[in-house]
């Protein structure tokens, strides 16, 4: 290589940092997007000091989402912080995230987000040691507030009793431009449910702790399904699953609580706050119940707005086999319902079953298999995408992953996608899912006491860099996807110290070879379609790129 006076090299690497910058504020967001496509390397969103937690995602009406969590960076865990991400993939708030609600040693036990009928974004929580009180606010989109005081929803009732126990849980669901809420008081005298309402001013319509329902001693897991009419069912867990339905007056239009599960005797347990009990709106006023049952097998329930069986088989029989089956995961896709467990029968433990709107089941009698990996604590969770399929989440193999199911029941990955190694995948179920634009899911997920996000279209379209650049050498691998499983690798200066090594995702190695020459030839045709990763190392240094076989 020539010598290059050094003020000769200054000058120009002056000249192309500020050619680059003008270039990079050019350039659509689209090109600038920061999803990362590498399970080693996800997206950021917060790795401040102490613990980040609970992890919540919700769109922000234009094709991005907020993300919300509750943040020990104090000392305490007496904060929730949040972050704007555009389409892309882009902070549009501060590093680490905007500090939305700070306390002064007092903690937040839990918290949740929706987005009003006006793009606002309403957050609650509770706090205090024992989740005390629920208060809940309203943000624009810069994370600011919107009203002066916090709306006070739920807290302490004395008429309860005397051993007020604080909020064991809550649930939200958007209304107009404010939401409803389900909370679960806890603690001697305090066997209900209750349901409130709060409008797009903060006020709280039905009176602090709003409607009592008829509960049970150590209720749980309560939900919020619409019932398409402006009003919607609360459903809650104590050994079976129950049902009200509610209008936008609070009152109660269903003459008791329906008990959904009582026939197969309640459902399975709850370990890890893992699901086990999940309902989905039907789109015609009602909604569907799936549920893993105590004798652990998987069945679903279709009820009407009037409290009654839609299906034939008011108690339809998922999957039976002998082995146990236990967690469910739920969505609604099209017009079909998509359920998913986890299963102890050989060859599994992955199951999906497809149900019809007349409750019948479209695949495989006790379902398909989805994937074999091996597994200690799944925490598997479902999201609509594209065509009428579906996404399966799951932990596996000591990493986090998923897998695409066509609504024909083939699988549209040839392998699992992995979306967090072994380092990032999440902590138990701490993880969310939202299906955005484009048939794309994104999720936001809780590891090592940090947040990151991930886009899985960033994952499975192919839409890599193709460039790599080691020392002196530039290299060009195309076309990428490829549909023929032909690569090109062109070097500028191909020699005796550079190679590649082509791997899938889990790391198993196909082929090593030698570049030495201008363009060389990688045929991965023979392999099955998917995604591949070719390292391409030169004196010891080594980076990579992901191809992709379609």
């Amino acid at each position: 290589m020539k010598n290059t006076p050094i003020r000769f090299i200054c000058s120009n690497i002056v000249a192309g940092i500020v050619f680059l910058a003008v270039i990079f504020f050019l350039l659509p967001s689209s090109v600038k997007a920061q999803w990362s496509a590498d399970p080693s390397s996800p997206l950021i969103i917060c790795n401040a000091a102490n613990t980040q937690s609970n992890p919540a995602i919700i769109h922000d009406g234009s094709g991005g989402s907020y993300i919300f969590w509750i943040d020990a960076r104090s000392g305490t865990a007496d904060a929730i912080y949040g972050q704007h991400l555009d389409q892309g993939g882009i902070a549009q708030w501060d590093a680490n995230g905007k500090n939305i609600v700070q306390l002064t040693g007092i903690p937040i036990v839990t918290m949740h987000a929706a987005l009003n009928n006006s793009d606002k974004i309403l957050l609650a929580w509770t706090q205090g040691i024992y989740g005390d009180t629920l208060y809940a606010q309203k943000l624009d989109s810069d994370g600011e507030f919107l009203w002066n005081n916090h709306a006070v929803v739920a807290g302490n009732n004395l008429t309860g009793g005397g051993g007020y126990g604080g909020i064991i849980d809550f649930v939200m669901m958007q209304k107009d431009d404010g939401c409803y809420f389900a909370t679960i008081p806890t603690g001697f005298g305090y066997n209900y449910v209750d349901i409130n309402r709060i409008d797009g001013s903060g006020n709280v319509l039905w009176g602090y702790n709003g409607k009592s329902i008829e509960g049970y001693s150590n209720s749980g897991y309560p939900s919020l399904i619409s019932d398409g009419a402006g009003g919607g069912y609360v459903a809650w867990l104590n050994v079976n699953f129950f049902v009200q339905r509610f209008n936008e007056d609070s009152i109660l239009l269903w003459p008791s609580k329906k008990n959904i599960t009582l026939c197969t005797n309640g459902t399975g347990g709850t370990y890890a706050n893992l699901s086990y009990f999940l309902t989905v709106a039907d789109g015609e006023s009602g909604f569907v119940a799936a549920w893993s049952s105590a004798n652990d097998d998987v069945y679903m329930s279709r009820i009407d707005s009037t409290g009654n069986y839609v299906w034939a088989d008011t108690c339809l029989a998922i999957c039976i086999e002998s082995y146990s089956q236990e967690q469910v995961a739920l969505v609604k896709q099209g017009n079909a319902f998509y359920t998913a467990w986890v299963d102890s029968r050989p060859g599994g433990p992955f199951f999906m079953q497809k149900v019809n709107q007349n409750g019948v089941p479209q695949w495989t009698a006790n379902g398909i298999l989805v994937s074999d990996q091996s597994i200690y604590i799944p925490a598997i969770k479902l999201a609509a995408a594209d065509n009428g399929s579906v996404i399966f989440f799951y932990h596996a193999e000591g990493a986090f992953y998923a897998q695409k199911v066509n609504s024909d029941s083939t699988v549209a990955w040839q392998q699992p996608l992995l979306v967090l190694g072994s380092l990032f995948q999440p902590f138990y179920e701490k993880y969310d899912l939202i299906s955005a634009d484009g048939g794309n899911v994104i999720g936001v997920a809780e590891s090592g006491y940090n947040i990151y996000a991930f886009s899985i279209q960033d994952y499975a379209t192919g839409t890599f860099e193709e460039e790599i650049g080691l020392d002196n050498n530039n290299l060009r691998v195309y076309p990428n996807p490829s549909s023929s499983g032909v690569f090109q690798i062109h070097s500028l200066e191909p020699n005796s110290h550079m190679s590649y090594m082509l791997t899938d995702a889990l790391g198993r190695s196909f082929t090593t070879a030698e570049i030495n020459s201008l363009n060389q030839t990688i045929d991965i045709s023979s392999l099955p379609k998917g995604i591949y990763i070719l390292k391409v190392t030169e004196d010891q240094r080594t980076t990579q790129i992901k191809i992709m076989y379609e």
